[in-house]
């Protein structure tokens, strides 16, 4: 979204949501279940992550006051 007060200078802001697609992921093994001292039961263990962001925008634009289109000359 954007305002403009004069022909010069415009205000604006933009809002961006997104979310990025999760996925699970190895740990390892590691020492779940001990019954005693010497025999314990490894397990497997796996992690999920998703990303989400919140990115907002704030704009100030100034145009130059010119005379018409800038035309090369050679």
């Amino acid at each position: 979204m954007a305002y403009a007060p004069n022909k010069n200078r415009e205000i604006g802001g933009e809002y961006r949501y997104t979310r990025y697609q999760g996925g699970d992921f190895g740990l390892g093994q590691v020492a779940g279940i001990c019954q005693t001292t010497t025999a314990c039961l490894n397990q497997n263990v796996t992690g999920h992550k998703t990303v989400e962001t919140n990115e907002v925008m704030v704009k100030l634009n100034y145009r130059f006051d010119r005379a018409g289109p800038v035309v090369a000359k050679c």
